[in-house]
């Protein structure tokens, strides 16, 4: 008699006698009945690394093992807390997976190659009990750390040696993040924290890193978002007139190009105020010999020039604003020289640190 094969595409393990759908011991979804002390003996047993859809049950225990082929998470459940000591991988790769427990790698697990992670929800659908953890404790990377397009309750990657460099691209960080590893190399895009104060400090951690390695501009990145960090911790209307000031207008210091385009919106709006007053407002704006620019297209584009130089605060020229429109000139004199002053300091900041 011939013995039953799973029936999930391409498992060659036999038909697990308690299964009732046809499917072998890792691959039924009846994981409370799984023995996970026979499971993890299963997948030590047989070499398995690639753990594509297995339903796992929780608190297993790897101590000491050598994975010498990919170890692969996809599409895989886990019904608890999985912990891997002082174990060897080829590679580990976690793509497509949800899980509501912590994952744990320590006592210095060695990753001969890179760790892939891509498309992970670590969260727990009982929120706010604590959410999950990723941890590294002690880890020896021989490549690259790479997540991408993933939520991840809690990051733990403490005292790491790596080669490459730690890889973070539109990830969304529900509680803390630690991450310690002298000397690494970090690339983030995207990036999300729930957490303030994880931000502040992990960002602030990483602009250190690009400072001592000469990259300004990774250094730029993690400065705006260590401020960003720093403000959302903030009184709520303190922080938005910092948002105002000093976000929106340059971000923080570090956007020259920010600088540039809000003072050009600031020029046409002002610009359509100019128009729009001399049309319907108890003001206009007046040439030297009294006429008063049109309601046309001209009296648009004298309107922009007036905006210009009084946005810059190069003088009126040969026109001058009367009435509610005086007030508006003020207004926008006074954020000239600010965005002007502006400009300066932050072409200024740039290249004096090239």
């Amino acid at each position: 008699m011939s013995t039953r094969v799973c029936k999930f595409k391409e498992c060659e393990e036999e038909v697990w006698e308690k299964s009732k759908e046809g499917f072998c011991l890792f691959h039924d979804p009846q994981i409370s009945k799984k023995d996970p002390e026979k499971v993890k003996n299963r997948i030590i047993k047989n070499d398995i690394c690639n753990l594509t859809g297995f339903k796992l049950p929780g608190n297993m225990v790897f101590e000491d093992e050598t994975f010498e082929k990919e170890f692969i998470f996809k599409d895989t459940s886990i019904d608890g807390v999985l912990k891997f000591f002082n174990c060897e991988f080829r590679e580990l790769k976690i793509k497509n997976c949800t899980f509501s427990n912590s994952i744990y790698f320590k006592k210095k697990c060695k990753f001969r190659f890179n760790i892939w992670i891509d498309e992970l929800e670590m969260k727990n659908p009982s929120f706010p009990s604590p959410t999950p953890s990723l941890s590294f404790h002690n880890p020896i990377i021989g490549g690259v750390f790479c997540c991408k397009n993933s939520t991840i309750g809690r990051l733990n990657i403490i005292n790491a040696e790596i080669k490459n460099k730690f890889w973070f691209e539109n990830v969304d960080f529900l509680g803390y993040v630690r991450i310690r590893s002298e000397g690494a190399r970090w690339f983030t895009e995207n990036v999300k924290f729930s957490n303030p104060e994880t931000q502040k400090v992990e960002c602030m951690r990483a602009k250190k890193v690009h400072e001592e390695n000469g990259n300004q501009i990774a250094a730029d990145k993690h400065f705006y978002l260590e401020m960003k960090g720093r403000r959302k911790q903030k009184f709520d209307l303190w922080g938005f007139f910092e948002w105002l000031i000093a976000d929106l207008t340059c971000e923080y210091g570090t956007n020259w190009k920010r600088v540039l385009s809000v003072s050009g919106g600031l020029i046409i709006l002002f610009g359509f105020i100019y128009w729009l007053g001399n049309r319907f407002a108890e003001g206009t704006i007046s040439y030297a010999n009294g006429d008063t620019i049109s309601t046309s297209i001209m009296g648009l584009l004298d309107s922009f020039y007036y905006s210009i130089v009084t946005f810059t605060t190069l003088g009126q020229g040969n026109m001058y604003p009367t009435g509610i429109l005086k007030f508006f000139s003020a207004i926008q004199s006074v954020f000239g020289a600010i965005f002007m002053a502006l400009l300066i300091a932050v072409f200024a900041r740039k290249w004096m640190r090239k």
